[in-house]
């Protein structure tokens, strides 16, 4: 659409320059590598043996050494142990390439167990959903960063979330909304305070802004996406699919068997959402969930959700969703965050300013 192919294809051509000047100066140190491991070590303990031997096979060979009535078998003893002298050094000053290898299989290998871990958590997490009035989520002074110790983003954001409440999650772009969604998920560390969850990871459900497509894979896997059927956490039957499919409108797709390609972004998000539908979480992590959705919908949505009491901390932009939510979370983006209640009855004025500047 903006007629950029030349241009791609000069970078690309100059990516792939760089790729063969990197792989031609890897093949010579390779090429040099081995040729120093497997012939300079190995012989240089055999021409040093036979440097040093030369004048003690000398001396004998003309009578003047006393040490070998054969001169021959003299030099083939020393040699030898001087050999075994020279391997022996060769492996050593070898062993450091077996063990920087070994480190670094090492670092990968603890660095995907890492990742394989479960985000950790700073309060013990109950089996069941916590009792009537206590929170599902509680942060306490959380600090935001980016990951490695970089920018900070928010500091000191305290919130509390209780069942059946609904927080709205509004600021400036870069203010460190999306940020604080991966921190709560799980996706990246904390820099200071406490999360504390309320309920099982089970029961928490994250949807990003851009949604995760199973490529080629049929529109039942990708509605029960990450689960399977034989999870009991799902309604899985054919009915309850095509009902959430409905609920989101997209009634156009009914064959839950056929390969779910071509979705429009919006399509998309409207997939997510029926994920959430058919899961029905104790809480829900939504990062601009309909950005790709018409208002009437995210409206028609939200209203949805206020009506079945859901419990859901939501990035957005726009202001009218303002009304089916019952708190807000401003950030300003200088790393503050203010918390305060929305009045659903009235003319909430300050709601409407925060989402102007959010826009802007």
């Amino acid at each position: 659409m903006l007629r950029g192919a030349a241009r791609e294809r000069g970078l690309m051509d100059g990516a792939a320059r760089d790729v063969g000047r990197t792989t031609g100066a890897l093949q010579l140190q390779k090429f040099v590598s081995e040729s120093l491991d497997g012939y300079v070590l190995r012989y240089l303990g055999i021409l040093a043996a036979f440097t040093a031997m030369m004048p003690a096979v000398l001396d004998a060979s003309v009578g003047r050494s006393s040490s070998s009535d054969d001169p021959t078998e003299y030099f083939l003893t020393c040699l030898h142990l001087l050999v075994n002298v020279g391997m022996a050094l060769k492996d050593l000053v070898l062993s450091h390439k077996a063990a920087a290898q070994t480190k670094g299989l090492a670092t990968r290998i603890a660095t995907l167990l890492d990742g394989l871990e479960p985000p950790p958590t700073t309060g013990a997490a109950p089996l069941a959903l916590a009792p009537p009035g206590a929170p599902l989520l509680a942060v306490t002074g959380l600090e935001v960063s980016t990951p490695g110790g970089g920018k900070p983003l928010l500091k000191g954001v305290d919130v509390e979330l209780c069942a059946g409440q609904r927080l709205l999650v509004c600021g400036p772009n870069g203010a460190g909304k999306s940020s604080l969604l991966r921190v709560l998920a799980g996706a990246w560390p904390a820099a200071g305070g406490e999360v504390t969850w309320g309920v099982p990871p089970s029961q928490v459900v994250c949807l990003p802004q851009r949604p995760y497509v199973v490529p080629g894979a049929s529109l039942r896997l990708n509605l029960l996406y990450p689960a399977d059927e034989c999870e009991p956490i799902y309604a899985t039957s054919d009915g309850a699919l095509l009902e959430a499919l409905g609920a989101v409108g997209l009634t156009q797709l009914r064959a839950l068997d056929a390969p779910c390609d071509g979705l429009s972004p919006g399509e998309l998000q409207r997939l997510s959402l029926a994920r959430l539908l058919l899961r029905k979480p104790a809480i829900a992590l939504l990062d601009e969930p309909c950005a790709s959705c018409d208002p009437a919908f995210e409206a028609a949505f939200f209203e949805r959700c206020a009506r079945e009491e859901m419990t859901l901390l939501t990035v957005s932009h726009r202001r009218e969703v303002a009304a089916h939510f019952t708190h807000r979370l401003r950030l300003d983006g200088a790393g503050g965050a203010t918390l305060s209640s929305i009045d659903t009855k009235g003319d909430d004025s300050s709601a409407s300013d925060d989402f102007v500047h959010a826009e802007h």
